[in-house]
């Protein structure tokens, strides 16, 4: 029989705040969207050495217990921006609207064979600096 069931479940975290290891004393926790579980704890247990008349054993002892697994996700938009940022150590700063750059209202954008050049960038520098060519183009 489960003790448990995943048809309810959450996934929720909390940012530290300004100091590493440090819960702020009123957390906002922000909940994942999740499609999936694998989480999982146990416990390690040792039975008493003793040797009894009665063959009885003596002490069941806990002695370890470790959570394990991971979770499934559906990578979206902006759901996990914080948790990059974390991963990266660094500030996470999205670029235009919904992750599209400006356009380039009446500037001049030149091409040629191996550049792309914006005479106005969109937003601080130039998103085309970023640009790579594809594989197989020459």
């Amino acid at each position: 029989m489960a003790l448990a069931s995943t048809s309810r479940v959450q996934l929720r975290y909390s940012d530290e705040g300004a100091a590493y290891g440090v819960i702020p004393a009123t957390p906002v926790p922000n909940t994942l969207r999740i499609t999936g579980e694998s989480l999982s704890f146990a416990l390690k247990t040792e039975v008493s050495k003793e040797i009894r008349s009665d063959r009885q054993e003596t002490d069941l002892v806990l002695t370890d217990a470790s959570a394990s697994g991971g979770f499934n996700f559906e990578l979206s938009y902006n759901e996990f921006d914080d948790l990059m940022a974390a991963a990266c150590q660094a500030a996470w700063t999205v670029f235009g609207v919904a992750g599209v750059g400006a356009t380039f209202t009446g500037a001049v954008v030149t091409f040629t064979a191996s550049t792309v050049t914006a005479a106005s960038a969109t937003s601080g520098a130039s998103d085309l600096s970023t640009l790579a060519r594809a594989s197989g183009s020459r």
